[in-house]
């Protein structure tokens, strides 16, 4: 699953937007931070409203602030997977998606990212949940799905944590 299924496009401000502009989106949005587009479509920075709350001038357009560098996103190619990776490292709400080329896209929120790894966990799903805990080298996937399927049980997900401290897996079944 990649980032593109989970696309929220209207989700960002213009470089003519005033601050007071951009902290009204915050407040109908609910999220922490957003994405700023330019005159061309492409992504030009990402800004905070806790930012924006500390500027002095609410007039002051988003374009003249100076925030432009190189704005953490996605491509729409990008898995799930790391697109967590990222909102975690980062401690983000949200990531903007855009073209290699730059051209912004839309903006994947944190709270659907780990909605969609919580639907690829099968977290909605009942059934019982068997955590094993084996040596790195001692059992395979393949072997464990073998064991359970072959008593008539119906795997729904597996996830798998590695514990670098102790040389073993934790496989978790539901």
């Amino acid at each position: 699953m990649t980032v593109q299924h989970l696309l929220s496009p209207a989700l960002a401000l213009d470089v003519a937007d005033t601050v007071a502009d951009a902290i009204d989106r915050f407040e109908a949005e609910g999220l922490p931070t957003l994405p700023v587009v330019g005159e061309d479509g492409h992504l030009a920075a990402v800004v905070s409203e806790t930012a924006l709350l500390e500027h002095p001038d609410a007039s002051t357009t988003l374009g003249t602030l100076g925030l432009y560098g190189a704005p953490l996103s996605v491509t729409p190619d990008t898995h799930v997977f790391d697109a967590a990776q990222l909102l975690r490292e980062h401690d983000l709400g949200a990531l903007p998606v855009a073209t290699e080329e730059g051209t912004y896209l839309g903006l994947v929120a944190r709270r659907d990212v780990f909605g969609q790894l919580a639907h690829m966990l099968a977290t909605e799903e009942t059934g019982a949940i068997v955590v094993a805990e084996v040596g790195r080298h001692d059992v395979s996937l393949a072997q464990m799905a073998h064991l359970v399927e072959g008593s008539g049980v119906r795997i729904l997900s597996i996830s798998t944590e590695d514990d670098r401290n102790t040389g073993h897996v934790r496989i978790t079944l539901k």
